[in-house]
């Protein structure tokens, strides 16, 4: 096991990362060919492809403990507590960063699905109703929401911790060769 900023890193960082890179790519795919009728299969292939690497991010997660996508619902339920308990009157920013990031990833692991499902219902319907076209492009533009927000606080982390808090999850981050 290597180390990094103080921790242990397990050899399945790859996978989280390979797993973060096929979501991340296949998000960017369906938002980008959403619009576009003659891209509508590209669309629905991305989506499927997104839907496939959330499940077997979350089978990895229950397959390796260090990479478990509990630990985001545990950090959000930390920062709560400390809320709640008035401890220290208040949370150091790169806390309120991590508890966002949190709260955002519990969002993804929600809306991927609702996207999915809407979606495959939509597939299925010889005449495509309003109410599902609409609740799927409501999904799926708070899907964009949430993505973005969660860009923009893997941002904010990494300026307040003075290092780039998204290279930990880019191929040839600090981990590189490692796992």
């Amino acid at each position: 096991m290597a180390t990094r900023h103080g921790t242990r890193v397990s050899d399945g960082g790859a996978v989280t990362r390979l797993l973060h890179a096929a979501m991340a790519i296949a998000f960017l795919g369906a938002w980008l060919s959403a619009e576009w009728e003659a891209l509508r299969a590209w669309h629905i292939a991305c989506g499927h492809a997104l839907a496939g690497a959330l499940l077997a991010r979350i089978a990895w997660s229950l397959a390796r403990p260090r990479a478990s996508l509990v630990r985001w619902w545990q950090t959000l339920r930390r920062a709560a507590r400390r809320l709640r308990s008035g401890h220290d009157g208040v949370l150091r920013a790169p806390t309120w960063s991590i508890a966002g990031s949190a709260l955002v990833v519990c969002g993804i692991v929600l809306l991927v699905p609702g996207c999915f499902v809407s979606g495959w219902a939509l597939g299925r319907l010889v005449d495509a109703v309003q109410g599902p076209v609409a609740l799927h492009r409501w999904l799926g533009t708070a899907l964009m929401v949430v993505a973005a927000t969660h860009v923009a606080l893997v941002g904010v982390l990494g300026v307040l911790r003075g290092r780039c808090a998204a290279c930990d999850v880019l191929p040839g981050g600090p981990t590189s060769g490692q796992g």
